[in-house]
């Protein structure tokens, strides 16, 4: 009965460290670069969602901006080309890791329909179009991914976008 207690004092004070832990800024799996937290936390406090998965630089090949990787296992990786983000604006890298994590988070396909003025209806455009104009409609392109604008449950290959220089 002794034994029993003491086993039962351990596991209450091993659970109450590891809820205690779990408070702002805990990341149970998976590592983010520092340059690219404020978008991920931006992410996460706006869809309610917590990234448990790795955020990382990576050289990428073939134009590839970003990629969310994704295999059998459930295992996910959001990779960013470093390239990329030093040439990006706030509004372009903005875009493209939103874009990234709405294929790793929320399940999400691409989304190539352009809007009368000519520019991408959803964040899931498959090309990274960040800049002004992204930025003065945010609240519009937040939207996108959650009403049913990039909505596709059935992704089956890997997301990748490429950069497009005629939006940025």
């Amino acid at each position: 009965m002794k034994k029993m207690r003491k086993m039962l004092r351990v596991l209450t004070i091993s659970l109450a460290v590891s809820a205690a832990g779990c408070g702002q800024g805990f990341r149970a799996v998976g590592y983010v670069e520092p340059e690219l937290r404020r978008y991920v936390e931006a992410f996460e406090t706006e869809y309610g969602v917590l990234v448990q998965y790795s955020v990382v630089f990576e050289g990428l090949p073939g134009g590839l901006v970003g990629q969310c990787r994704r295999w059998k296992d459930g295992r996910r990786k959001v990779v960013i080309d470093r390239e990329f983000y030093e040439s990006a604006g706030h509004w372009a890298m903005h875009q493209l890791v939103f874009h990234e994590l709405g294929h790793c988070s929320l399940g999400l396909g691409h989304n190539e329909g352009l809007n009368g003025d000519g520019y991408p209806v959803s964040t899931m455009y498959p090309y990274a179009f960040g800049g002004r104009y992204y930025g003065a409609h945010l609240s519009y392109y937040n939207d996108s991914l959650r009403d049913g604008r990039a909505r596709d449950a059935a992704v089956q290959r890997i997301g990748c976008v490429k950069f497009m220089n005629e939006y940025d």
